[in-house]
């Protein structure tokens, strides 16, 4: 007998196999896409973070404190040239923003600015200490994204 087909239990076994391999495929780039989008939205809280260590950093670092004021949202910063740094900070949904200056940077609603663990004070009357804190998280993990910035004189 000459056989010119296939015999049934041929066809089941390489369809199987066919959507076996379609599955392994299309589980690896569903990963890959949530793995790419955690990335992308990693890189742009970072360079957030950049452009605020550059909007606050070079003058809390670099100039003498005066006086620092801070309420739940916002810190005013008077410098001993008499210049000023506002920084307001919202964290509501659909409005999450730090603004420095008249510069508004933006974030989106899976970044969440932490309100109740800002900082923005005179740590030591002595030293002349000042710390600026806002701590910014991304909802996927729990690594800190915000800016730690001090500023020492030592009066001795």
């Amino acid at each position: 007998m000459k056989k010119n087909g296939f015999m049934i239990y041929e066809l089941v076994i390489s369809f199987a196999l066919a959507f076996a391999i379609l599955l392994v495929i299309f589980n690896t780039s569903i990963s890959l896409n949530r793995r790419l989008s955690d990335l992308y939205v990693k890189n742009k809280i970072s360079s957030k973070q950049i452009i605020l260590n550059e909007k606050i950093g070079d003058d809390f670092t670099n100039k003498e404190i005066q006086n620092i004021i801070s309420t739940s949202n916002t810190c005013n910063i008077t410098y001993s040239d008499n210049t000023t740094t506002n920084i307001e900070i919202s964290n509501k949904t659909g409005n999450k923003y730090i603004m420095v200056g008249n510069e508004k940077i933006l974030f989106d609603d899976n970044i969440n600015i932490d309100m109740g663990k800002i900082e923005c004070q005179k740590m030591n009357v002595v030293d002349k200490i000042y710390t600026i804190k806002i701590p910014i998280k991304y909802d996927n993990d729990d690594i800190d994204y915000g800016i730690e910035l001090y500023n020492f004189i030592n009066s001795t």
